[in-house]
C-alpha cells in the first residue's frame, strides 16, 4: 500500500463550486496521500482572495501564476490535486496533467 500511495497522482477538474475541494480532501484522506487545493495555493501566493488577485493584478498574471503552482503539484508523488474552475481550460495545463 505505501508504493501505491507513492505513486498517486489524481487531478480533479470541474464548474467552480462542484466539489472539488470536498471530494478531494475525502479522496486523500482514504488513500493517505497529500492534498493540494490550487485555489488555496494561490491565495496564499497572493495573500488575497481569487476575485481580488483578478481585480489586483488581472487575469493573465493569474493564469501564469496558476500555472507555475500547478507545474508544482504535478512535480509531486502521493497528491490529490483539486484544480481551480478554469485551469483546465488551458491547453498547457491539461499538457501538465497528462504528462504526469
Amino acid at each position: 500500500m505505501i508504493l501505491l500511495r507513492a505513486m498517486v497522482k489524481i487531478f480533479l477538474v470541474g464548474f467552480m463550486g462542484a466539489g472539488k475541494t470536498s471530494v478531494g480532501r475525502a479522496v486523500a484522506e482514504k488513500l493517505g496521500c497529500g492534498f493540494l487545493d490550487l485555489d488555496e495555493q494561490l491565495e496564499a501566493r497572493f495573500g488575497a482572495s481569487i476575485p481580488e488577485v483578478f481585480e489586483a493584478h488581472g487575469e493573465a498574471a493569474f493564469r501564469r501564476a496558476e500555472h507555475e503552482e500547478l507545474a508544482d503539484a504535478v512535480a509531486r508523488e502521493g497528491v490529490v490535486v483539486a484544480l481551480g474552475g478554469g485551469a483546465f481550460c488551458s491547453p498547457d495545463n491539461r499538457r501538465l496533467i497528462d504528462e504526469a
